[in-house]
């Protein structure tokens, strides 16, 4: 005979004092689980009781596999902001501000609606309006991925039993709406590309120059938020170093770059030009062409590089399919330290790179160009095995003392090319301790 369980029960709301002698409510109740559970609810008695009835409410409701109460009240916007105060705490903060844009879009195409009352219908309809829109397939799939994060976190908090998700299927993207790999900029490209900001610097008389901005990422290779997020403090031009603090990385970790001379003699003019008038209201080394610090959105400086390119004459995407954007300057850094022969351990410290595998991809590329250009020196009989080594093949790791020597002394890392290498290309690879800029 199958002995029929216990029922839970519906709760009971206790009593305790605290401190100044007032009575406290609190609510004991036994869970799905059937452990015994207490919670202090407050000096009012008929919230407890509320507290106490919705709490009882939650438990049956998980207990026959439905959705909470709180969440067949819950809507779209609640659900929003509730998956967002979340996400704060793990994610960066422009990733946030990304993903509110993204839900605000979907909250104006198909409304405030219940959490439990989105249908497969409605992300059909968000889907047919953005492609109707002109947005491409990847931008779509990536808006409803969105969407789709936080209906799955309502399942796993018992608002919602399904998501329409589990029906949905993403578009296909193809070629044209994946994300491209970016190249690097050649010798002559970079010149260009300064000369167009230089020139767009003198005839819309710009409060600080354009051209710093672009120096500053060539020759640092840092990311974005890093770069807009520099300060004075973090800038030592006697000891010529940049010090990346952990907490404007995206790895979390600090690091240290070297201040290349170019670097150098825009850092002197732009102290000169910044500190005395607003050091007291921002540190922000790098500032937009009206003076204030770079926004959170890299939005303004991929627009200004866009236009840059156009002037200049440099194309976006070159044959094989890879593109020209704003971390493609990061990628010619690292680029260029692999043409120097900088060892790829070292190149690792410098970018903050977490995994050298990309950096890999990159040093790999820049020596088959070296093999490239060495093959038809080759003379007659010859065995490739008797070509010369590169210098990454008998590479040793850095201990941190031959590491800041490396930097300070042996290095001379000159991002920008001089004017003298326009007429050379940065196609063609350099042998270490050449006049090559790097």
């Amino acid at each position: 005979m199958t002995q029929r369980k216990r029922s839970l029960g519906p709760g009971a709301l206790d009593t305790k004092k605290d401190s100044l002698g007032r009575t406290i409510w609190v609510a004991r109740w036994t869970n799905e689980r059937r452990k015994v559970q207490r919670e202090t609810l407050g000096l009012d008695k008929a919230v407890a009781r509320r507290r106490l009835d919705d709490i009882i409410a939650e438990r049956d409701a998980a207990m026959r596999g439905e959705p909470s109460p709180m969440g067949q009240r819950m809507h779209l916007e609640e659900a929003f902001e509730r998956w967002l105060h979340i996400k704060g705490a793990e994610l960066k903060e422009h990733t946030v501000v990304a993903y509110r844009r993204e839900l605000t879009q979907i909250l104006c195409l198909i409304g405030d609606l219940p959490l439990r009352a989105v249908t497969l219908e409605h992300l059909e309809d968000v889907r047919t309006t953005l492609l109707g829109r002109g947005k491409s397939a990847r931008t779509v799939n990536k808006t409803l991925s969105s969407l789709a994060s936080v209906m799955l976190w309502a399942v796993r908090r018992r608002y919602i039993t399904n998501t329409p998700f589990d029906a949905y299927k993403r578009i296909k993207e193809n070629e044209s709406t994946r994300v491209q790999p970016a190249r690097a900029l050649t010798d002559d490209e970079v010149l260009r590309l300064l000369d167009a900001a230089r020139e767009e610097d003198r005839f819309k008389c710009h409060t600080v120059p354009l051209e710093w901005s672009f120096i500053g990422l060539l020759e640092t290779g840092m990311r974005y938020g890093e770069f807009r997020q520099l300060r004075w403090s973090d800038v030592d031009l006697e000891r010529g170093a940049i010090r990346v603090r952990a907490e404007t990385c995206k790895t979390g970790v600090s690091r240290v770059i070297p201040i290349q001379s170019e670097l150098r003699r825009v850092l002197h003019h732009a102290r000169e030009l910044l500190c005395d008038e607003q050091a007291v209201q921002s540190e922000v080394v790098f500032r937009n062409p009206e003076g204030l610090p770079w926004r959170e959105d890299s939005g303004a400086l991929r627009k200004r590089m866009n236009h840059l390119l156009d002037d200049a004459g440099v194309p976006k995407k070159d044959a094989d399919g890879q593109v020209l954007h704003l971390h493609a300057i990061r990628h010619t850094f690292a680029t260029r330290l692999a043409r120097a022969g900088v060892p790829i351990q070292l190149a690792q410290r410098i970018t903050g790179h977490r995994k050298v595998d990309v950096l890999l991809q990159v040093y790999t590329h820049v020596e088959a160009e070296t093999l490239q250009v060495q093959l038809p020196d080759l003379g007659g009989g010859r065995s490739p095995l008797s070509l010369q080594e590169s210098p990454m093949d008998h590479e040793s790791p850095l201990d941190a003392n031959s590491a800041k020597a490396s930097l300070r002394n042996d290095l001379d890392l000159k991002v920008t090319p001089s004017k003298e290498s326009r007429a050379g290309d940065c196609s063609s690879a350099q042998p270490k301790g050449s006049n090559d800029p790097l």
